[in-house]
C-alpha cells in the first residue's frame, strides 16, 4: 500500500496493488510518511474503505479524520485492551461510535457536564460485570492520556458501548433501555417496602439476571419460555406473599403505562417469588 495522503501520525489515505483506496488507522502509521511512500502493513489497526456504501460509516470516517490525533490514538489504545479482555473483535462502525464518545468526553470533561445519572451504576455494574470492569480499564487510559477528571457516571456510559460492541445488530438504546427500566422496578420495590435492597446478597444477584432477562425477552418480543408453575402453588403464593405481589402488580401497571407490556401470570408469580426472596433474605 503507498501513500495518496497523510492526514496526521496515526491516520492516512493509501491505494493498494488493486488501485482501491483505503482510510488506514495505527498507532504511528503516518509518521513523517510522504506521497507515494510504502506504509508499514503491521501498523495497521483498522482499514476503511475510502468511498463506503454506507452514508453513515462516510460520514463516521470524516469525522474521524478531524479528530485530534491524540483521540484516535486514545481509542485504538481502548479498543485493544477491551478486544484483548472481552475476547470480541470491535467492527469498525463500533470504533467510529467510540471514537466519536471519546471525543465528546473529553468536551465535556473540559466543561464539567455530568450526563449519566450514577445511580444507575449499581445495576449496571451488575447486569454487565465484564464490561462494567472493561470500562473501568478505559477510564484510566482517558484519565492516564488527557490527565483530566472525568464526569461522574462515564463508566455507564462505556460499559453500554462495550455491551453493543458485542452485538451485530449494535442495540445500544435497547441496553440503556433495559437498564433505566431495571432501575425503575427495583426503585417500585425500595418505596412499596422502605428499605435499601443488599445489592450484595445472593438473591439481589438472582433477582438482576431475572430481570436482565425478563426485560430482554419484551424488549425482543419473544416468547416466554420458563416453566409453567403449579396452579396449587400460584393461590399459595399469592396469599403466602401477599405484599410481593401486591408489588408485582405496580410493576406489572408501570410496564404497562411505559411499554406497553401485557405479563403473563407466570410472570408476575416468578417475580412475586423473587421479590419475597430479596426483600426477605437481606442479611444473605
Amino acid at each position: 500500500m503507498k501513500v495518496i495522503r497523510s492526514f496526521n501520525n496515526n491516520a492516512v489515505l493509501v491505494k493498494d496493488v488493486d488501485l482501491t483506496e483505503w482510510i488506514v488507522i495505527g498507532n504511528g502509521i503516518g509518521f513523517n510518511k510522504k506521497v507515494n511512500d510504502a506504509i508499514d502493513k503491521s501498523k495497521i489497526e483498522r482499514r476503511f474503505v475510502a468511498e463506503s456504501r454506507s452514508a453513515l460509516m462516510d460520514e463516521g470516517v470524516i469525522s474521524l479524520l478531524k479528530m485530534d490525533s491524540k483521540i484516535v490514538e486514545t481509542a485504538s489504545e481502548i479498543t485493544r485492551e477491551v478486544e484483548h479482555s472481552l475476547n470480541i473483535k470491535f467492527e469498525n462502525y463500533n470504533y467510529l461510535i467510540l471514537a466519536d464518545h471519546i471525543s465528546f468526553v473529553i468536551e465535556r470533561a473540559t466543561k464539567g457536564i455530568e450526563m449519566t445519572n450514577s445511580t444507575i451504576r449499581w445495576e449496571v455494574k451488575k447486569l454487565f460485570p465484564k464490561e462494567y470492569e472493561a470500562a473501568k480499564v478505559a477510564i484510566k487510559i482517558l484519565t492516564k492520556n488527557f490527565a483530566i477528571d472525568l464526569p461522574r457516571g462515564e463508566d455507564v456510559f462505556l460499559t453500554y458501548h462495550f455491551v453493543n460492541a458485542q452485538s451485530s445488530e449494535g442495540k445500544l438504546e435497547e441496553t440503556m433501555k433495559m437498564s433505566k427500566l431495571i432501575h425503575n422496578i427495583l426503585e417500585i420495590i425500595q418505596m412499596k417496602y422502605q428499605i435499601i435492597l443488599n445489592e450484595e446478597s445472593f438473591h439481589y444477584d438472582r433477582f438482576i439476571s431475572h430481570l436482565r432477562y425478563f426485560v430482554l425477552r419484551h424488549l425482543d418480543n419473544e416468547s416466554v419460555l420458563i416453566e409453567p408453575l403449579d396452579s396449587g402453588l400460584l393461590e399459595m403464593m399469592r396469599i403466602k406473599y401477599a405484599e410481593a405481589y401486591k408489588t408485582v402488580g405496580k410493576i406489572a401497571v408501570y410496564l404497562e403505562k411505559t411499554e406497553g407490556w401485557q405479563l403473563t401470570q407466570d410472570e408476575k408469580l416468578y417475580l412475586c417469588l423473587h421479590i419475597w426472596r430479596v426483600t426477605n433474605k437481606q442479611e444473605l
